[in-house]
Parts: structure tokens; sequence; C-alpha cells
């Protein structure tokens, strides 16, 4: 389903656009409009964290930052995971990020 034009971001209109439906299910996986490509075995990850964990409450998809054109790009989100890289610590678009310790996380 597709978000309205009238919604900031995916993020805050796909409530709007679940309406009725997001009331009984288990699990949304919000798929934002600038990735048309994604890759249906990514999704399929995605979800299979919900069927491995019923109390997963959510997950995301990432992968490690090489090119520092990426790195750099406002556009990219960037994750910083904590040290057993099972939850994320935080999300940024900016390339300048607090300094994270070895132990304490890592950027992806």
């Amino acid at each position: 389903m597709m978000t309205s034009k009238k919604g900031k971001t995916g993020l805050t209109g796909w409530p709007r656009a679940a309406g009725k439906a997001a009331k009984n299910a288990r699990v949304i996986i919000n798929i934002q409009g600038d990735e048309p490509v994604i890759s249906p075995a990514l999704i399929d990850s995605v979800a299979r964290c919900f069927l491995n964990d019923e109390k997963l409450a959510a997950a995301t998809a990432a992968y490690p930052l090489k090119d520092k054109r990426e790195i750099e790009n406002p556009s990219v989100v960037k994750v910083v995971f904590g040290a057993n890289r099972e939850r994320a610590v935080f999300f940024a678009l900016s390339h300048t990020l607090p300094e994270v310790s070895e132990t304490a996380g890592r950027l992806l």
C-alpha cells in the first residue's frame, strides 16, 4: 500500500496507509519509497526475524558502509550498533557522528 502525499515521511505515513489492517497485524514491514529495487530476499530476512522471536518489536536491515561517498552522503542512513550487534543504538543521516568506542558500538 502507498502512503498519502500528505505524510512527511514513510515512517509517519504508514499508520494512515495501513489503517484498520494494522490493528490486526502482528508485523508490519515498512519499505521506504526511495528503495524501489529492494531485494525480496532482504524483505524475507527481516520478516524471519519476527518469526524467530515473537517478542521482537522492531527490526531493520543494514550493511557495513565502506565507501567514503556513502558515509558522507546525507541521504544514506547510518546505524550505530551496540557491542553485541543485536541492537541499534541510534540512526543518523549525518556523516559526523558522536565518537563510539570499539566496545560500545560499530558504525554501519
